[in-house]
C-alpha cells in the first residue's frame, strides 16, 4: 500500500531502493541580472506546470549595465528575497570573460569580486559557479576549488544565449537532448540524489524570447520527457531553495565516482557528459581534472589526486559520448554567422 509522507509522519513502506526512480528538473538562468529577468521571475512563480518554481541565477555581478547597476543590484535581492539561488557567472566589468585565458592574478580578483557582491546578498558563502561559454582547464578548475566553488554545467540547453532564432526548433532541440538522456536513463549511468535524478537545464534571462515564453519551456520539457517515456516527480521542477542548492552540490558530487587508487584519499573521476569538456587546449577528459568536495562532505581530500591505470582504461573506453545533434545545428549556427568559437555564449 502506497503512503504519502505528510507532516503525521506516513511514508512509503517500501525500502528505497525499491521505490522507482524520477527524474526533476533543475533550472539554471545565466548572464543577468538583466531588464527580461523581472519576466522570467512571474513564469517561474506562475505558469501552466507548477507554481513557485526556484532556479539558479549565474550573474554578472560587476558588469555596469547587469549586476553593478542600480536596477540590477535590486533585480539580484529580488531573486534572493523570492527563494532563488545566487550562483556566479561572472565578477569583472567586461562580462563574463573566457577565464582560461586570465592570468592567475585576474583570475583570483575577479572570483573574489564576484564572490563578495553575492555574499554580501545572500547572507551566506556562494558555492556555484560557471564559467563563460564553459570553458575551463585545471588551473582554473584549481581556483575554483580554492575559493569553495563548484563547477555546475548542463544535462540539457536551450541555447539561447544569442537571439539567432533557435527557438524556432525548441521542441526538436530539446527532444534530441531528452533522448541522449534516456539512453543514460536506460543504462543506469545518471547520477542519483535522493532517489531522484536531477536534470540541469541552462536558459538564458537575457534572451527577450525566453522571458516572454519561459511557461512554453517548461510544458516542451514535461510533453517531450512523457513523451520519451522518462519517468518525472510528481513536481517535475524543484520548488524549494534549499533542496535545489542540495541537489546541485549532489549533483556535482555524483558526477564523480570515488575509487580506491594508490593516493590517499582515492582518486576521484569527472563524470560529467562528454560534451561538457571543454578547454582553450582541447578537450579535457575525466583523468586530468579533480574536484574538491569538502564543502560537502567536510572531510579532506588528502594531499593529491591521481587516476589509476584502471580507471583511465575505463575512461578511455567512455570519454566519447555521443554529441546530440542540436548541439552540432548550434555550432553550425555560430559559425555561419562568423563568430569565433572561443566566445560563443550557450
Amino acid at each position: 500500500m502506497w503512503h504519502t509522507a505528510t507532516n503525521e509522519g506516513f511514508v512509503d513502506p517500501r525500502h528505497p531502493t525499491e521505490l522507482p526512480l524520477t527524474l526533476r528538473f533543475l533550472l539554471t538562468f545565466d548572464d543577468g541580472p538583466h531588464p527580461h529577468t523581472g519576466k522570467v521571475l512571474r513564469h517561474l512563480a506562475r505558469n501552466p506546470v507548477q507554481p513557485h518554481i526556484k532556479g539558479i541565477f549565474f550573474v554578472q555581478t560587476r558588469h555596469l549595465t547587469r549586476g553593478d547597476s542600480s536596477d540590477g543590484r535590486a533585480m539580484l535581492t529580488i531573486e534572493q528575497a523570492e527563494g532563488h539561488v545566487l550562483g556566479l557567472r561572472a565578477g569583472t566589468t567586461q562580462g563574463h570573460l573566457c577565464r582560461t585565458g586570465m592570468s592567475p592574478a585576474e583570475l583570483e580578483r575577479s572570483l573574489l569580486s564576484g564572490k563578495e557582491v553575492l555574499d554580501q546578498i545572500t547572507g551566506t558563502p556562494t558555492m556555484l559557479v560557471r564559467p563563460a561559454s564553459w570553458l575551463f582547464n585545471p588551473s582554473t578548475f584549481d581556483c575554483y576549488g580554492r575559493h569553495r566553488l563548484h563547477l555546475l554545467l548542463s544535462d540539457i540547453n536551450a541555447f539561447d544565449g544569442v537571439n539567432w532564432g533557435m527557438h524556432l526548433l525548441r521542441r526538436l532541440n530539446f527532444r534530441s537532448q531528452l533522448a541522449g538522456l534516456q539512453t543514460r536513463f536506460l543504462r543506469r549511468t545518471l547520477p542519483v540524489v535522493l532517489h531522484t535524478i536531477p536534470i540541469v537545464v541552462t536558459f538564458h534571462d537575457t534572451n527577450s524570447f525566453t522571458a516572454e515564453h519561459l511557461g512554453d519551456y517548461l510544458c516542451l520539457l514535461v510533453e517531450e520527457a512523457t513523451r520519451l517515456g522518462l519517468p518525472l516527480h510528481h513536481k517535475p521542477f524543484i520548488d524549494d531553495r534549499d533542496e535545489l542548492l542540495a541537489t546541485a552540490l549532489r549533483q556535482i558530487q555524483h558526477s564523480y565516482d570515488t575509487t580506491a587508487g594508490p593516493c590517499s584519499g582515492g582518486a576521484v573521476i569527472w563524470r560529467l557528459p562528454a560534451p561538457s569538456y571543454h578547454s582553450r587546449h582541447g578537450r579535457l577528459t575525466p583523468a586530468n581534472i579533480g574536484f574538491d568536495d569538502d564543502a560537502i562532505d567536510g572531510q579532506p581530500d588528502g594531499p593529491g589526486f591521481s587516476c589509476p591505470a584502471s580507471a583511465q582504461a575505463e575512461i578511455g573506453s567512455r570519454g566519447s559520448l555521443p554529441v546530440p545533434s542540436a548541439r552540432w545545428l548550434m555550432r553550425f549556427l555560430h559559425l555561419r554567422r562568423g563568430q569565433p568559437r572561443q566566445t560563443s555564449r550557450r
